[in-house]
């Protein structure tokens, strides 16, 4: 059976996860004391990125075959111009098309 008595107004996390408290207003300690993180913005992330002269890459981005991370590594090539070195780790539990994907779309050192 659940053992479940109160969750979070919140996030719904049970009580019975270890070190739960709740307020008056059913929100665990969990979402009090979260602070979530302030993005820095495009133009810092590309002015850091364009500080780095004089070495081969920009940045390096994981690519697994999915379409985010294509997405991400198109992005960084195509349309911020970025010295990208696209890295693929070709495990046995990838399926073929992934490998296609990466071998067809990516040139590679």
């Amino acid at each position: 059976m659940d053992d479940v008595k109160q969750r979070c107004s919140r996030c719904l996390m049970p009580n019975s996860f270890p070190g739960i408290s709740f307020n008056n207003d059913g929100i665990c300690n969990q979402c009090l004391n979260f602070k979530g993180i302030e993005p820095l913005g495009e133009n810092l992330l590309l002015r850091t990125l364009k500080s780095r002269k004089g070495v081969k890459y920009d940045c390096v981005v994981g690519i697994s075959g999915g379409k985010d991370s294509c997405y991400v590594a198109y992005l960084a090539q195509e349309i911020y111009k970025l010295r990208t070195l696209a890295v693929f780790y070709e495990s046995p539990f990838y399926c073929h098309l992934a490998r296609e994907k990466y071998i067809n779309n990516f040139s590679s050192d």
